[in-house]
């Protein structure tokens, strides 16, 4: 794998949304937050609609002990995927940072609500015949 090193924010706007997230993916795996979450949001500028971005650069806020950005990226993913059970939990993490216990509790039993009422893969619900 080919290390791409930018120079300046231009160097940038050169990648499209996906190779900044591979970028940034990386830099997570080494454990280079700062640059994963730069990497992330210069993502985010070029598709602001992957709500992953939100959540992986979330991650790294809480990482870097960034609390309240850990929870507004947190936020943001749960509000664009609000069925998704881990944009709850994502959301817990940054709220038990911020020491907000009770609200964190709500969040993750958002989430097991949300995977138990999907049951598990490929299963399909079944309703009540009347």
């Amino acid at each position: 794998m080919q290390h791409v090193a930018f120079g300046s924010s231009r160097d940038y706007k050169k990648c499209e949304g996906s190779a900044l997230k591979a970028l940034g993916d990386a830099a997570f795996q080494k454990k280079d937050y700062p640059h994963a979450s730069d990497l992330y949001t210069k993502a985010v500028e070029t598709d602001p609609h992957d709500s992953t971005l939100y959540a992986k650069r979330s991650l790294c806020w809480l990482h870097m002990g960034e609390k309240d950005k850990a929870f507004n990226d947190a936020y943001t993913y749960k509000g664009m995927d609000v069925d998704l059970s881990s944009s709850c939990h994502e959301q817990a993490a940054a709220l038990i940072l911020t020491k907000e216990y009770g609200l964190a509790c709500k969040a993750l039993l958002s989430g097991l609500k949300l995977d138990f009422g999907r049951g598990p893969v490929g299963e399909v619900s079944r309703e009540k015949s009347a």
